[in-house]
């Protein structure tokens, strides 16, 4: 805490400045802390769901190439699947 601030406020006649300086410091920081948190829960919120549109891309654009054989895209359904499920299940 600032010394100097405490000491200023003590003078005007502000005796629970360091209290509240305190305080205020601290929920200021908690604050930050979990606006950060909810950051990286709505960043890993659109990866996953970026995550889920690409593969599910590949898996149509696979199935439009192989309209004989849609076997061929067994793979990229099941890593589709695996993405929607992950995706979901937040």
């Amino acid at each position: 805490m600032n010394d100097g601030l405490t000491r200023l406020l003590g003078r005007i006649g502000c005796k629970s400045a360091p209290r509240l300086l305190r305080l205020h410091i601290s929920g200021v920081a908690c604050g930050v802390m979990l606006l950060g948190l909810s950051a990286c829960g709505i960043a890993d919120h659109y990866l996953a769901q970026n995550r889920v549109e690409k593969s599910q891309d590949a898996y149509r654009k696979c199935l439009v190439e192989n309209t004989a054989s849609p076997t061929r895209c067994e793979a990229l359904r099941q890593f589709y699947e695996q993405d929607r499920t992950a995706y979901q299940g937040r």
